[in-house]
């Protein structure tokens, strides 16, 4: 798909080999969740969603100022040809390396009960898989902050392109160190009780990106973005501790429609908002909103989970 984006000639050629990449691209994604959903030990496995959500978070980092200097030296072209090269690496180790292993389907954690032991329930007809589906709202706002950081920049506060792109880089770099940590305390704690603690935190964080002061924007920004980078990795570390091995990869699915779903309707309904109000207010209103669910789906996951777990044969 990248290749034939970097040759394309025309716009409408160019959307659709976008299409082809993306539809590469975004099941390659619920596939590492699942891979390291499968062969990650349980006691390491939020540790390790919190090392691959730091590595895509220093991705982000410096992949556009790859790009961008990718293009200055080959042409546009060029630097879409340098993210297919990356990608053929990527495919290249992850096929050299990965390995499925032996590991029992039983496998359980002392954080959260696996379905092998409540019924063994298919995760396609489990009601607490398909409840992390609204749990995609906790990172709604980091998705739809991302893109009108720079209209929210440029209209508040008088700055250009470059120190909006500042601002989105430094809150991915906040990310890299808060997946590791929040990774770490995961796997010692309660992961129901500590995203429940993220998703308090991101509601105040949500508020303050109205201020009008450019470093409480700077630091709410950076807060919903990494905060919400966080959470979504260990949604599917969770994922993975409440399915037996053969149903990680259904599990992985489902929790990932979250992440499409609401990917897609918070810069929606951002845009929608400004042009309807003429400012960002309501958007952000919006995103706190949204925060203020993913807590309470969350509250009643963990309730739903315990009763479960008490409720199973010891």
């Amino acid at each position: 798909g990248l290749v034939a984006l970097s040759q394309a000639s025309s716009y409408f050629v160019a959307l659709g080999f976008r299409a082809l990449w993306l539809i590469g691209s975004l099941p390659a994604f619920m596939g590492v969740f699942t891979a390291m959903g499968m062969v990650t030990p349980p006691q390491y496995r939020s540790r390790t969603m919190g090392i691959l959500g730091a590595m895509a978070a220093l991705a982000s980092v410096i992949g556009a100022p790859f790009g961008t200097q990718m293009a200055a030296s080959l042409g546009w072209r060029g630097g879409i040809q340098g993210y297919a090269v990356i990608s053929l690496l990527g495919a290249i180790v992850f096929a050299w390396l990965y390995r499925r292993g032996d590991r029992s389907s039983a496998e359980s954690t002392s954080h959260v009960a696996p379905l092998t032991q409540l019924g063994g329930t298919a995760a396609l007809r489990n009601p607490l898989v398909w409840g992390m589906v609204l749990l995609g709202l906790i990172n709604m706002g980091g998705f739809s902050v991302t893109f009108f950081v720079p209209y929210a920049v440029q209209s508040v506060f008088g700055m250009g392109p470059r120190e909006a792109a500042s601002i989105i880089s430094a809150s991915y770099l906040v990310s890299i160190p808060l997946n590791l940590g929040f990774g770490y305390l995961c796997d010692r704690y309660s992961r129901w009780n500590m995203m429940i603690v993220l998703a308090i935190l991101l509601i105040p964080a949500s508020f303050a990106v109205m201020s009008h002061d450019l470093l409480a924007f700077r630091i709410a920004v950076a807060l919903i973005v990494s905060l919400g980078h966080a959470a979504t990795n260990q949604v599917y570390a969770i994922a993975g501790a409440l399915m037996p091995r053969a149903d990680v990869g259904k599990g992985t699915g489902i929790v990932g429609l979250g992440s499409g779903i609401f990917g897609y309707v918070g810069p929606q309904m951002l845009g929608y908002l400004r042009d309807a109000t003429g400012g960002f207010s309501a958007g952000w209103f919006f995103v706190a909103a949204a925060a203020t669910l993913s807590l309470c789906d969350l509250l009643m996951l963990r309730f739903y989970s315990a009763r479960r777990s008490n409720e199973s044969p010891a």
